[in-house]
């Protein structure tokens, strides 16, 4: 397998992406994917990493050695700022003692990067950079976790650094991508909103609402365990979208249990819809009017029936579901293909951390 692995080791699943570089493109070199069993309450978390890692290697179908892993929103901070200009060693010097005016972080507990982008488009005098921060202790244990398992882990990334990845190599090229684009990944634990303008990275912005969240309601309100409430979602679970050439809560029967599923999470639902809507509305007036004109869909919580077709109504804008192998050729049969027709959406980081040393 050439290039990197992407590794992503998310709380609900672990999916691994491989890709060959070759001259017209990408070429998909192995793919896994594995569901994660819900913890006993005693399990101690690096041990639950741990023995679920080892299991991926031996059973997930993906010859892996030199790997690229992701911190998530919650270990990581990511933002887009103008700044003088300078050179990458000059920025590179004085960022250590500059960047708690732009990130909320401990520099000293704290892995900093950046990005020059370019000049700023509103000022001359100033160049645009992507600042990224990653906690040095969640680095560390993902480091260590991947050499216990005899992992080279070459990159450690950020997950929306690698979801911009995929987002660019996928679509920032074509003309109807170079809008103000939402890439909205619905995680178990983390909803990242991230913003494009142009094909560029501009805004982000992680969530704490996810699938898990609405998982913990329905068990909340059926009174099961957890994996049996986690069933119960991805089978029945469905969002009620009320408008004339849809359904509506009347034509439910008050013993329908996807009505009464829906009822359960909608409380969640609409919380994450007004952090979504916070977050637009806060980029329109920032950035002067310029709105979000499309929202591409992914991660493991967008599989939720008919959310697409909520956010479209809901937001006002349209909705698609992204496809990280949108660039990428993938075999027509076999397993590779069965398990990107079936999870598609959930692979963005994956992808965008194989793609990013690919070759």
């Amino acid at each position: 397998m050439a290039g990197l692995t992407g590794l992503d080791l998310g709380s609900r699943s672990f999916k691994a992406v491989g890709v060959n570089m070759v001259k017209d493109g990408y070429t998909l070199a192995g793919i896994g994917y594995q569901d994660l069993p819900f913890p006993e309450e005693d399990t101690q978390a690096e041990q639950l990493l741990l023995e679920n890692l080892k299991r991926f290697i031996k059973e997930g179908g993906v010859k892996m050695k030199d790997v690229a892993v992701a911190l998530s929103g919650e270990h990581s901070n990511l933002r887009a700022q103008e700044m003088p200009k300078m050179g990458k060693e000059e920025l590179r010097n004085v960022l250590p003692y500059e960047i708690e005016q732009y990130l909320p972080i401990n520099p000293e507990e704290s892995v900093i990067d950046f990005e020059i982008q370019g000049d700023s488009k509103a000022d001359p005098s100033k160049m645009s950079v992507l600042l990224a921060a990653g906690r040095l202790e969640a680095a560390e244990a993902m480091y260590k976790v991947t050499e216990q398992v005899k992992l080279n882990c070459r990159v450690i990334d950020i997950d929306d650094l690698a979801l911009t990845n995929m987002f660019q190599v996928n679509y920032a090229w074509e003309d109807d991508y170079k809008k103000v684009i939402c890439l909205l990944n619905v995680g178990n634990r983390i909803t990242s909103v991230i913003i494009f303008e142009d094909g560029e990275f501009r805004f982000n912005k992680p969530i704490t609402i996810g699938g898990e969240m609405l998982t913990k309601d329905i068990q909340r309100e059926f009174a099961l365990k957890s994996e049996q409430a986690e069933d119960l979602k991805k089978e029945q679970a469905k969002v009620v979208v009320e408008d004339a050439s849809s359904f509506s809560l009347s034509m439910f029967d008050r013993e329908d249990r996807s009505l009464r599923i829906y009822e359960t999470i909608s409380g969640s639902l609409n919380k994450l819809l007004a952090e979504v809507k916070r977050c637009f509305d806060f980029y329109d007036t920032q950035y002067k009017g310029r709105s979000v004109e499309r929202i591409l869909l992914c991660g493991g919580g967008s599989k939720l029936k008919e959310f697409d077709r909520f956010l479209s109504d809901k937001l006002g804008v349209a909705v698609e579901f992204a496809d990280p192998f949108r660039q990428i050729r993938v075999p027509a049969k076999g397993t590779a293909a069965a398990l990107v027709e079936q999870h598609s959406p959930a692979f963005g980081v994956a992808v965008g951390l194989a793609l990013r040393r690919a070759g």
